[in-house]
């Protein structure tokens, strides 16, 4: 592996007195989302996405590390109407994100990953596929924008409280969400996984992105917004940094 040398997300957080707000937040999550999907696309299901497994590059890119808990698939194995009509449509239509019977790519009863991060059907031993990377990511952006956790969660025990219930009033942080961002954090964290997006092309549709120019991104183009160290507590304008 190369030297990364801008350490851990989480490093970034704590560094910053424990959130880096809407504007930085949002820009690295949407970095996250591109990474991860490229995991998917070439059948490699992280299973452990959180802040000390996301790294920082020289130029304040992300790196995704710690593949020890990754399941790996065949991008070329068969599947149902709705997989091959995905694989046809290809780039954010690919891999499908439901554990449905279409999808070739599931994983039955394994509980992996670090428990607050993990997605309800994991901790509850059922199938699941790529969609639990996305409920952990959705986890990791939330935490860094606010420095708390969706909901109500037992350090010692290792569990969430149940029945889960999202926080979205800032019981327990100071930062003020604005309406995209409740509606965003609303869809992401739907108990049935069959309610949440089914694609990556889903998740980029949703306003919380503003006109982020996904390509420039993806090219490196796009540099970070500054941090604004005062982390005030109304939702952030960050709308401007992706032109």
């Amino acid at each position: 592996m190369d030297y990364v040398p801008g350490g851990t997300l989480s490093d970034k957080m704590k560094s910053v007195g424990g959130y880096i707000g809407s504007a930085l937040g949002t820009y690295h999550a949407a970095q996250m989302l591109l990474a991860i999907h490229g995991l998917h696309r070439i059948g490699i299901l992280h299973r452990d996405i959180k802040p000390d497994n996301i790294l920082f590059d020289s130029r304040g890119n992300i790196v995704l590390t710690d593949f020890g808990l990754s399941k790996t698939f065949d991008v070329n194995v068969s599947g149902g109407n709705s997989w091959e009509e995905a694989q046809v449509r290809g780039e954010d239509h690919f891999p499908l994100l439901w554990p449905s019977k279409n999808n070739p790519h599931i994983v039955v009863k394994e509980g992996r990953g670090t428990p607050k991060y993990s997605a309800p059907e994991v901790f509850r031993f059922e199938q699941y596929s790529y969609g639990v990377d996305i409920w952990s990511w959705a986890v990791t952006f939330f935490e860094a924008m606010t420095g708390a956790l969706p909901w109500a969660y037992d350090s010692e025990r290792e569990t969430y409280f149940r029945p889960l219930v999202l926080d979205l009033d800032g019981a327990n942080y100071e930062v003020v969400l604005g309406e995209a961002e409740r509606d965003f954090f609303k869809e992401a964290f739907k108990p049935d996984p069959f309610s949440r997006w089914a694609t990556v092309h889903d998740i980029k549709a949703h306003r919380i992105w503003g006109s982020l120019n996904w390509d420039a991104l993806a090219r490196g183009a796009l540099p970070p917004p500054s941090f604004d160290k005062t982390k005030p507590k109304t939702p952030a304008s960050w709308e401007r940094f992706w032109y």
